[in-house]
């Protein structure tokens, strides 16, 4: 059962917070060939033991596409 487990828990003790999809964001880094934005969070195809902090992110080309990116809705 999903409520059982003690894994998705964040530091500040909130649960539930581990999502299926890493999330694009606005942050630009610029490369020498180019540009990237950041993702930030992990995914379920990427190892939970390098993307379980909140911290974690990585820069992705604009023009890759994959089912594990997307967006957050905020309203």
């Amino acid at each position: 059962d999903i409520d059982e487990t003690s894994l998705d828990i964040s530091q500040l003790g909130i649960h539930h917070l581990a999502g299926n999809i890493s999330e694009w964001t606005r942050t630009v880094v610029l490369k020498e060939a180019g540009y990237e934005f950041i993702l930030k969070g992990g995914n379920y195809i990427l190892p939970f033991n390098e993307t379980k902090h909140f911290d974690y992110k990585q820069s992705i080309n604009p023009n890759v596409k994959d089912k594990t990116f997307g967006i957050r809705v905020v309203y």
